[in-house]
Parts: structure tokens; sequence; C-alpha cells
């Protein structure tokens, strides 16, 4: 599974791979960089998967439990409120040959629990099920 986001800001990140696209023509330079992520899952809003009100994110923003919104949660050490490169808002584009249904764009509102690092949870449908994927990688545009 690889996650593809850009983002305008630029932190120190773990595990980086710069891949730089060519500068032929008039096209720009941009540095594209890699985080590798040890997990990915699907979440329901459920008081046994989130917290007391589970329709409430961590931003604010309230889940619609008759339409499925693409919305992720990520670790806490994905987001910038505690040193990550993330903010709430952020739009990721997400692709897996394994799992198609997470293929697109997705918004993050929400985080995971603090016990969790370098990952990132779905939010599906009560009949989605993803299990845990471990070849996740978010990459996103430095410098922008």
């Amino acid at each position: 599974m690889i996650a593809l986001a850009c983002s305008k800001k630029e932190a120190p990140i773990p595990t980086i791979n710069h891949v730089e696209l060519s500068p032929d023509h008039d096209r720009v330079r941009i540095k594209k960089d890699t985080i590798h992520l040890d997990r990915a899952t699907t979440y329901q809003p459920t008081v046994a998967q989130c917290d007391s009100d589970p329709l409430t994110t961590a931003d604010g923003s309230r889940i619609n439990p008759d339409s499925l919104q693409r919305w992720v949660a990520l670790s806490r050490d994905l987001l910038t409120r505690w040193g990550g490169q993330f903010s709430f808002g952020d739009t990721i584009t997400t692709y897996s040959k394994k799992h198609p249904q997470v293929n697109g764009d997705w918004v993050v509102h929400d985080c995971m629990n603090a016990k969790y690092k370098m990952s990132i949870d779905f939010l599906a449908n009560f009949d989605q099920k993803l299990g845990i994927g471990t070849d996740v990688k978010i990459i996103y545009c430095a410098g922008d």
C-alpha cells in the first residue's frame, strides 16, 4: 500500500527516500519524500473503536453514519500538533494493489490512540475490513 500526499510543511521525518522529477523541458523540479509506515488499518465510528462520542473526530468534524466520508486518522507522530508533517484537513492520496478500496483521496480528520506510531487508519463503513497492511508509504512534496 502506498499513501501519496503533498504537504507545504518541511519537518524532519523518519526514514526518507528522496526522489526528484527529471528537470527536462519547463518542468519544475519537485523533491518528494517517502515515509515508510508500520501499519494501515480501517476503523468504524463506534464507541468500542473510538471514544464516548465516536461521530466527532479529533478536529471536531462530524461523521455522517449514513454516508461514507473518505477520511483517515493518522498516528500522532505524523501530525503537526505532535511534531509530524501533516495537519488536520490535509488531503492525502492512497494506493494499494492488495486493497483497492483505499485507492484515491482521503482527508486527515482524526488521530489514532497514542500507542500507535507510523500508522494510518481509514474510516470505513461497517462491512469493510482491511486487516493490518504493513507495506504502507506516505509520499509528500517537500518545499512546496
